[in-house]
């Protein structure tokens, strides 16, 4: 038998074939074997390398924020952190995933560290049993709660309530734990050893940390007393463990097994987004009414506008590139498509429109504004206007600066919350009224979840969650839990392998030793949010996207400065993510330390004192202190409740430099160093927005609130007199009272005791704060004997006077967010621009219509007389009817009788309608002259104002600025160089007259008492203004600022300051505290107290 022919032809070819397939084959293979092991194995080499190697960054401590004598304000510590790894998680099957973050989720839960940024899953919801409690109740389901545990003495019962699971795997939960992290948050450490078990117990552990906290915050052997008596005060710390669904059952059973809990529920499951829409809407309808629960936020929309910002709508002109839109002018013409007479007429110019009456008498009798507001609401025209797309977004922004925050869209005519649940159910494909549980539900599905406890499962959609948030950046570490305890630690890196995704790091955490202390000054952190700040810190100036930033104060200012430079490791791993070993080591750079002028107790007195004054108003008790007891004015024998808000400033006169900034009440900045949640975010707000003097923490007073300075404007317009030649020693008779037309304007001590000061020169006057002296230099005589004064004070020398003391200009301090304030100071060349504007407008239309029919003019002939009219503004003297009525007849035109439409006659228009309110009316003046009517300045600005009067005249910029120095504080990196300039005076000396007027203010009547007792002497002055208008929210009229200024010593002054106290009633409320800071600046005490003195009925007006 044969097997094989090899001789035949088709067997060769056979075999030629099967050689040459396996000849290009092993050619193939060769070269390829050729280009991996010479052409690309240096390549695949050094990829084979990287992905064993990997590149781990180190975070750079931020600098040290110091005071002026090296105490420390804000540091850095290091602490525990977890992070998640996007790259690694997404690598994991999903089953092992939830694995892992489920282990994670039950270890910090167990902890009481938070880790669950906003969720839209809300277990145990609270919620008011009757829906309409949403609209009645002026507090939330929360805000109740909190104040019932306090009032009910129940905080110390829910630190010892405890939840454990009955699968043992499940984790355990504590609020006592929570609220010691909080705690440690704001810089209060406890060193407690907490174990749950079988039941919870606590014990201190023992050591230096323990001793210190005994001394620093009254520590005792009961960790939970300790905790109780710590928080029980602190709402902030309540709100953070109220914001666990646990320990909000816990809560509302401890209320409900009370009979606290009648008006509330508990929901199982809810949509975060629904509660803060009925939150929303239950506000909006109980200020507003009109709305209701049906309404639309198209329809809440306008009525918020007719109840808050028609009137400013319809007084401006907007315009957007080529697009002029003027509110007012689209009203009048729907009111005439409606055949209504308003008999209005308006002008327009760039930025302003300006209505008037047709018949000028007519403008006596309302407000021409206010009709046109009364006309739009009564015939239903506010929604045309305000919800066109050219004006919408202005709207909302007038009503966004009224403080009212609708939280409605504009751009879709829908809530945000509305827009929050939409986009969750479309991302779910749900419909839009899914409940929260099938949202719930469907979370579980998408991340393929079957985990039991709803507790666990929704703190692992959160993190499945965030882990989705990360986006391109997921070779980045994202920190999601901070501040972890070393059993924590222990616990994860034992059960969680390496390369999984979850990783512990020990990260620089900033914090701040003093908690509120110099709150804005420093400053508080963040992460890189706004566009802004991700445009300014990128790549190329050395950040990435979570890197946190200095976002306010000085911790923004000096950025720069306290950021310090990245490490980084570059390790080789196994296949299982171990390390193997260290390649290269960059350590990190610390970042420069800065050290403020801040003196760390005369600050610290300064918030104590401020916080005492203003408690001591609302509550109508005494001020206390060493130095005695002294009662506060009150009016009218009430509490002054609404004195919520204040602030001082202390400044060294002879460098400019802050010794001081208090403001109250501040916020603790703390809580934005790992992330503010959106409980205390919410805190830190007013309940109601409506109320602008309402207490807002994040508020920089005394930088940023520009008020009426009251009495101590009488300083600067003494100047003003001195510069006109003024001799202080002058005297004028007080005669209680000046009148101008049928209006009187008196001195404070008239109105109240019909009674006056006799003959005052300026000291006395700066003494008694007699506003008829002041009166008299602004008319330039006494008014009642007719005896001329020394100088004339125009408004002109007030506004110069002004800007010399810098009062319309910052003071230069480093804060840059927020920007501080400039000042108002009066300007009559404003008001005159303002209606030369509207004159030209009307001119420029209306003119031709009452030309004679013997005297047409060209165009170019009317516009050079539209410039003649003009110029009859600039005339020293005012131009009267009778003088009008000639140039007009002169010039061609009908000047006596109206024409068309107009009611008036075009002399009428001219004289009454804008050559009348051109003028600077002398009562502008008199208002202005005591520190009402037109201008308002900041705290800082008028400390800086009184240092400058002080030292003789030379006008500093104010700097926080001390020095800074390299992050060991070996080597100096830059020093504070003052900057100042000398303000123009006509003598020598000419300072001294107002200097020893507030030597005898400082002398005089109570508040000589009350300095009496300090070995130095002090110059002082006081200063009340008045806050006009209703609070919107008490239908009550706003209570009165008070002023108090002061330098010390008189003799070589150091020291001057400012404070403010809003709705303080009088300024001399705050000479106590100013007393108490003086006395810790230079180391006074008291050798006796003082007997409590009680005020009199003598309070400048």
């Amino acid at each position: 038998m044969k097997w094989f022919n090899f001789k035949s032809p088709s067997i060769e070819k056979r075999y030629f074939l099967i050689f040459a397939v396996l000849f290009i084959l092993s050619a193939a293979l060769l070269g390829r074997l050729f280009m991996l092991t010479i052409v690309q194995g240096d390549d695949l080499k050094e990829a084979s390398d990287t992905k064993r190697i990997k590149e781990v960054k180190t975070t750079a401590p931020r600098g040290n924020i110091y005071d002026r004598n090296g105490r420390l304000l804000a540091g850095t510590r290091t602490t525990f952190t977890v992070q998640l790894i996007n790259d690694e998680l997404r690598a994991v099957e999903t089953p092992e995933r939830n694995a892992i973050l489920l282990q994670l989720v039950r270890r910090l839960e167990e902890d009481g560290v938070p880790y669950q940024e906003e969720y839209p899953i809300m277990l145990n919801a609270l919620d008011f049993s009757n829906a309409d409690d949403w609209k009645k109740q002026e507090d939330s389901p929360i805000d109740l709660v909190v104040e019932r545990l306090q009032t009910s003495d129940l905080i110390g019962a829910l630190l010892r309530s405890y939840y454990l699971s009955e699968d043992k795997a499940h984790y355990r939960l504590s609020p006592f734990q929570i609220a010691v992290k909080a705690l440690d948050q704001k810089g209060v450490f406890l060193p407690v050893d907490a174990k749950l078990e079988a039941e919870f117990s606590v014990s201190y552990i023992p050591g230096a940390p323990y001793n210190e906290g005994v001394e620093k915050h009254g520590l005792t052997q009961d960790p939970m007393a300790d905790v109780e008596r710590l928080i029980q005060d602190d709402e902030s710390i309540i709100r953070k463990m109220l914001s666990h669904p646990i320990v909000r059952e816990m809560a509302y059973n401890l209320l409900k097994d009370r009979g606290l809990a009648g008006d509330l529920k508990l929901q199982p499951i809810a949509l975060q987004q629904d509660i803060r829409s009925l939150e929303n809407k239950g506000t909006l309808k109980r200020n507003f009414p009109g709305i209701t629960a049906e309404s639309t936020a198209k329809e809440d929309f306008v009525t918020i506008a007719e109840h808050t910002v028609l009137p400013q709508l319809f007084s401006h002109v907007y315009t957007e590139e080529e697009n002029t839109v003027v509110p007012a002018e689209l009203c009048l013409r729907l009111l005439d498509n409606k055949q209504v007479d308003h008999g209005l007429t308006l002008q327009v110019h760039e930025t302003e429109a300006d209505l008037q009456y047709k018949n000028p008498s007519a403008e006596q009798a309302k407000d021409p504004l206010a009709h046109l507001v009364e006309l739009c609401i009564e015939n239903d025209l506010t929604a045309d206007i305000v919800t066109r797309e050219d004006l919408k977004a202005e709207v909302q922004s007038l009503i966004l600066d009224e403080g009212i925050n609708p939280r409605i869209l504009v751009s879709t005519w829908e809530y945000v919350y509305e827009k929050e649940r939409k986009d969750i159910t479309e991302d779910l494909e749900l419909a839009n009224d899914a409940d929260a549980a099938a949202i719930f539900a469907a979370r579980n599905e998408k991340y393929k979840m079957e985990i039991e406890s709803p507790y666990e499962a929704v703190g692992v959609q959160a993190l499945n969650a965030r882990i989705d948030q990360i986006g391109h950046y997921g070779y980045e570490p994202l920190n999601i839990a901070y501040n972890l305890s070393d059993k924590t630690v222990a616990y994860l890196e034992e059960t969680i392998p390496n390369n999984k995704g979850v990783q512990i790091s020990v990260e620089p955490v900033r914090y701040y030793p003093q908690g509120t202390m110099a709150a804005h000054v420093l400053g508080y952190v963040g992460r890189i949010a706004t566009e802004d700040e991700l445009a300014r810190y990128n790549e190329d100036t050395g950040y990435s996207p979570n890197d946190i930033i200095g976002k306010t104060g000085v911790e923004e200012s000096y950025e720069a400065l306290l950021k310090g430079k990245d490490g980084k490791e570059v390790v080789q791993v196994d296949v299982l993510g171990n390390r193997t070993q260290t390649l290269s080591k960059v350590a990190p750079i610390p970042g420069d330390n800065l050290f403020l002028t801040i003196d760390f107790d005369l600050q610290r007195v300064a918030e104590e004192t401020l916080t005492r004054t203003l408690e001591a108003l609302q509550s109508g008790t005494s001020y206390t202190s060493d130095w005695g007891d002294w009662t506060l004015y009150q009016k009218a024998g009430e509490n002054l409740r609404n004195a919520t808000s204040g602030a001082t400033v202390v400044l060294d006169v002879n460098t400019g430099e802050v010794l001081a900034m208090a403001n109250y009440n501040p916020y603790d900045p703390n809580l934005f160093s790992t992330g503010i949640s959106a409980t205390d975010w919410a805190g830190l707000f007013p309940e109601d927005e409506r109320d602008s003097l309402a207490h807002r923490p994040l508020l920089n007073i005394a930088t940023q609130s520009e008020i009426q300075p009251g009495s101590i404007f009488k300083l600067i317009t003494s100047y003003a007199g001195l510069e006109k030649g003024l001799s202080p020693y002058e005297q004028i008779e007080d005669s209680g009272f000046v009148t101008i037309g049928d209006t009187d304007f008196g001195c404070w001590i008239w109105n109240e005791h019909r009674s006056t000061h006799g003959f005052v020169d300026m000291e006395h006057a700066l003494m008694h704060s007699c506003n008829y002296y002041f009166y008299a230099l602004a008319l330039g005589e006494n008014q009642t004997t007719g005896v001329p004064t020394g100088a004339t004070l125009q408004i002109e020398d007030i506004e110069n006077a002004a800007k010399v003391f810098g009062l319309d200009q910052p003071t230069g301090i480093e804060i840059n967010t927020p920007q501080e304030s400039a000042g108002q100071i009066p300007d009559p060349l404003a008001k005159v621009e303002a209606v030369r504007r509207q004159m030209r407008l009307f001119l420029e239309d209306e003119l031709a219509r009452y030309e004679e029919p013997d005297a047409r003019k060209n165009p170019e002939q009317r516009t050079a007389d539209v410039e003649k009219i003009l110029s009859w503004l600039d005339e020293e003297e005012l131009v009267s009817r009778q003088e009008v009525i000639v140039r007009l007849d002169e010039m061609g035109y009908n000047s006596e009788e109206p024409i068309g439409d107009n009611t008036a006659s075009l002399t009428d228009i001219l004289k009454f309608n804008y050559i009348n309110q051109a003028d600077w009316d002398i009562t502008d003046t008199l208002n202005v002259v005591i520190g009402q009517g037109q201008n308002a300045y900041t705290p800082i600005q008028m400390a800086n104002m009184v240092s400058t009067i002080a030292n003789g005249g030379v006008k500093y910029k104010t700097t926080l600025f001390n020095k800074s120095m390299n992050y060991n504080n070996t080597s100096l990196l830059e020093s504070r160089r003052s900057q100042s300039e000398k303000i123009p005076v006509r003598t020598e000396g000419e300072l001294d007259a107002i200097v020893r007027g507030m030597e005898l203010a400082g002398d005089y009547g109570q508040v000589g008492q009350l300095f009496e007792r300090l070995p130095i002497e002090v110059g002082t002055k006081t200063g009340t203004a008045q806050r006009g208008g209703l609070n919107p929210v008490t239908g009550e009229p706003y209570d009165d600022y008070g002023w108090f200024v002061a330098f010390a010593p008189l003799d070589d002054p150091e020291i001057a300051m400012a404070t403010v106290l809003f709705q303080g009633g009088s300024g001399s409320n705050a000479a106590p505290m100013t007393r108490d800071m003086i006395a810790n600046y230079f180391k006074l005490y008291p050798e006796r107290p003082m007997e409590e003195v009680e005020p009199s009925e003598d309070v400048e007006e």
